[in-house]
């Protein structure tokens, strides 16, 4: 503690509660589907991933997020340069085969966390080693957009896949015979003339069977359950989206990354709270550096008064220095 001209001259109580810290993640190891070492060139698609375009983002303390696209030939290197100038510390280790992640200062705003919002985006995370949680899904083939206007709105607002009509994608035959019942879980789900992706999706996981769909990729992931067929129209649909059996594609990835959260020093000064983003503050004159946190519910004494023995050695020296320096003068002259 270092008291300046304003400080409060008196007893004084300080308990150090918290002190801050950096945001750290260590990735999980990754693995090369086919044995080799993993390098900086290593492609997604190398380490087990198949979600095509995905996205991931890094969401910050301060509230804003940068999003980084991905595709099966994304290299580990292209991911850490992406995350570099996202501004945090990221990269690779190719002794351990981890990527590792770090805030650039320390405290809570400086904080910051990977995520996904698309099955794709959580696939290239576990593939990365960057999710905690490992990647299971059966995983749709890519929907075909092709005979739809996809263009953006006037306005530039993009244009929402997952509200495309299910009759915009199926031919005229099978169109024709809707409404259509599939099974799902046991459960009948009837897929109509109103039906969009989006709210055929829902009616799957509403029947138990966990589905999400991903505008990125633009494909249908099955994290659990099942849906089949019952007739040749019904397998029309499923077909069209990707999802028929002869279409899936298992995908397991095990994530495994480790986080420790960025957070604020947090001090108690007299009763009072307060928070910096480092171990460092400034209080009505006192500044204070916290070097490790106090007992729980336990506080130190703090005295500060006037320094009457330092203020006599300053002058002390300050009159010995300035006889020195007559003396000399005394000499020379």
């Amino acid at each position: 503690v270092i008291t300046g001209d304003n400080a409060v001259k008196g007893t004084q109580t300080i308990a150090v509660n918290k002190l801050a810290k950096s945001g750290y993640l260590t990735g999980g190891e990754m693995s090369r589907s086919d044995g080799e070492k993993v390098t900086e060139d290593t492609k997604l698609s190398d380490l087990g991933y198949s979600g095509g375009d995905g996205k991931i983002s890094i969401a910050k303390g301060d509230g804003s997020t940068i999003d980084i696209d991905v595709t099966n030939d994304t290299k580990i290197g292209d991911v850490t340069k992406a995350l570099s100038a996202a501004g945090v510390n990221a990269n690779f280790d190719s002794s351990t085969g981890r990527i590792f992640v770090s805030s650039k200062d320390s405290g809570a705003k400086n904080d910051f966390n990977l995520t996904a919002s698309g099955s794709s985006g959580n696939q290239a995370l576990a593939a990365l080693g960057l999710s905690k949680n490992a990647y299971k899904a059966k995983v749709g083939a890519e929907i075909d957009f092709s005979g739809i206007d996809t263009s953006s709105a006037s306005d530039g607002t993009p244009y929402d896949y997952g509200k495309t009509k299910l009759t915009d994608l199926l031919n005229a035959d099978t169109q024709g015979h809707l409404p259509l019942s599939l099974n799902a879980n046991g459960k009948s789900v009837t897929v109509t003339v109103d039906d969009t992706i989006d709210s055929f999706v829902k009616k799957m996981n509403d029947a138990g069977v966990k589905a999400s769909f991903d505008a990125d990729s633009k494909t249908i992931a099955i994290s659990e359950g099942n849906v089949s067929s019952v007739g040749q129209y019904d397998e029309n649909v499923l077909s069209t989206l990707g999802i028929t059996s002869d279409k899936l594609t298992d995908v397991s990835l095990k994530g495994g990354a480790t986080k420790i959260d960025g957070q604020d020093a947090e001090i108690e000064l007299n009763g009072a709270k307060f928070t910096s983003a480092t171990n460092n503050f400034s209080v009505n004159g006192l500044t204070i550096t916290a070097k490790d946190v106090t007992e729980p519910g336990k506080t130190v004494s703090l005295t500060t008064d006037t320094d009457y023995d330092g203020i006599y050695g300053t002058i002390k020296d300050f009159i010995k220095e300035y006889s020195s320096l007559i003396n000399e003068m005394d000499k020379l002259y």
